[in-house]
């Protein structure tokens, strides 16, 4: 199944939980949407930024059309704040999943965490305070660190964030 596939699959679930949706689904979330569409529609020049929510009221309104509606349909509202935080959730989801993963995996072998700690200690120091500081001033020094990249990219490849929607 594709992606737009699951994201109607999704919606379709989300409809049968209305008490819930309608509960979360009140006027903070509507505010914000209507007044970046208020945004959207004062701007004649469609020069805002690409942020999510403009490329999803973009599609909204055809470039085509004369005329921007004065106001949101409820349902596009509705629909728009799900597949928002559908997106937000699933992004913040496999990153702290993929942390979990790593972090379980370096208890479980000390050999290897003992190997990124001394890459670590090799590139940033020994000081934890100074760390902070030296990645402040050299965020580059990231790319120094083909172990810990070869462990991130290993608990992906165990574990992939995605491995639940196939």
């Amino acid at each position: 199944m594709d992606m737009i596939g699951r994201m109607i699959l999704l919606d379709g679930i989300n409809r049968t939980r209305k008490p819930i949706l309608s509960s979360i689904s009140t006027s903070p979330d509507r505010e914000p949407l209507d007044r970046r569409y208020a945004e959207y529609r004062a701007d004649s020049e469609n020069i805002r930024s690409k942020a999510m929510i403009d490329l999803v009221l973009q599609a909204y309104i055809a470039e085509d059309a004369k005329s921007k509606p004065k106001e949101l349909d409820p349902e596009f509202r509705a629909f728009a704040t799900r597949q928002v935080r559908l997106f937000v959730f699933v992004g913040y989801d496999s990153t702290s999943s993929t942390i979990c993963y790593i972090l379980h995996l370096l208890s479980t072998n000390p050999a290897t965490l003992a190997l990124i700690r001394a890459e670590h200690d090799k590139v940033f120091g020994k000081d934890l305070k100074e760390t902070m500081l030296v990645l402040d001033e050299k965020p580059q020094l990231t790319n120094s660190l083909p172990y810990t990249t070869a462990i991130i990219k290993e608990a992906l490849r165990m574990f992939p964030p995605a491995s639940c929607s196939r």
